[in-house]
């Protein structure tokens, strides 16, 4: 039997074409029509959730450090983000999110009565106490929110 690689004995550059052919080749049907995706991992594919918690990592570490004001806490499950910041670069914190990629665009859920969901879960300054946060000293100077990445239309 021919092999294209030799098992184990794929290089670097192996690895990056084969993955760079499996990213730019999807296609979906909708509503009877072929389409290709040109952005972004396709759902389902096996490669798609490293690729996503990587360019994820990318976005949040330079919007970390290029954000005039950076949260207190940053905390991400897959595209499910939790931030808690002060109040003043709630703005500038999103902005700085969103100017990072045009096709992804992140959204912002604030929280409500002093409590917000993340995950199902039920979060407010007392239970981030108990669950060792350390937010709860000047709440008036921080914001909880939720941030979310999704798709746009650009």
């Amino acid at each position: 039997m021919t092999h294209l690689f030799p098992p184990g004995h794929l290089n670097i550059n192996d690895i990056v074409s084969l993955l760079n052919f499996t990213l730019s080749n999807n296609y979906f049907v909708f509503s009877d029509k072929i389409y290709k995706q040109v952005h972004g991992c396709v759902m389902g594919s096996p490669v798609s959730p490293v690729v996503a918690n990587l360019c994820m990592e990318e976005i949040e570490e330079f919007a970390i450090n290029a954000s005039p004001v950076t949260p207190k806490i940053w905390k991400r499950y897959v595209d499910d983000s939790f931030c808690i910041i002060k109040k003043n670069g709630v703005t500038a914190f999103h902005d700085t999110l969103n100017s990072i990629d045009t096709n992804i665009s992140f959204t912002i859920e604030h929280e409500c009565n002093g409590k917000i969901s993340f995950l199902d879960t039920s979060v407010s300054p007392q239970a981030a106490q108990a669950l060792s946060m350390n937010h709860t000293s000047n709440t008036i100077w921080h914001q909880i929110i939720r941030v979310y990445k999704g798709f746009s239309r650009r």
